[in-house]
């Protein structure tokens, strides 16, 4: 049996279950604090769950739906991507840049239903703070990747150490 092990860029791609599990909590949090989802929750598909009362048949779709995502991701980088073609070179810098746009997407998305009491109440701004927060996670996110991106391009042939026997 042969075990994969996790780069850098495999572990943001399993972040984003995650991410989805604290915006599910986050979402419940608003709702906690008495704010009606119908007017706060940004998703197309959350909004719409809401509006018809299936908040608790949205949440295992979501899920799901995300770790579907992580899985096609992870499969595209480690199975049909290779180092040495140019092609796939490009391709796994897309699969990164979509990694860490719903990366980026989850963590403002959590920030804000955490600070919406505040936001609600006029102490502090949603666009400063989704910005900050947007930026800082992808500044974050480039300098975690960089180096491992920066290997995965140069390298001609299979990557050293990715491979691990059991």
């Amino acid at each position: 049996m042969r075990m994969v092990r996790l780069d850098r860029v495999d572990k943001v791609i399993w972040i984003l279950p995650l991410l989805g599990v604290l915006d599910v909590l986050s979402t419940f949090y608003v709702e906690w604090q008495g704010y009606p989802l119908v007017v706060y929750e940004a998703g197309f598909l959350a909004s719409f769950f809401t509006e018809l009362g299936l908040l608790y048949a949205y949440v295992p779709v979501y899920l799901l739906f995300l770790v579907g995502v992580a899985t096609a991701l992870w499969f595209i980088k480690n199975r049909v991507l290779h180092p040495s073609h140019f092609f796939d070179k490009a391709l796994l810098f897309l699969l990164v840049v979509v990694a860490g746009y719903v990366c980026v997407i989850l963590t403002t998305t959590i920030t804000g239903n955490v600070l919406l009491p505040y936001y609600a109440s006029g102490k502090v701004s949603m666009s400063t703070i989704t910005v900050i927060v947007s930026l800082s996670t992808a500044l974050a996110l480039t300098l975690y990747l960089r180096e491992e991106i920066l290997l995965w391009l140069k390298t001609n042939g299979e990557r050293e150490g990715s491979v691990v026997a059991c």
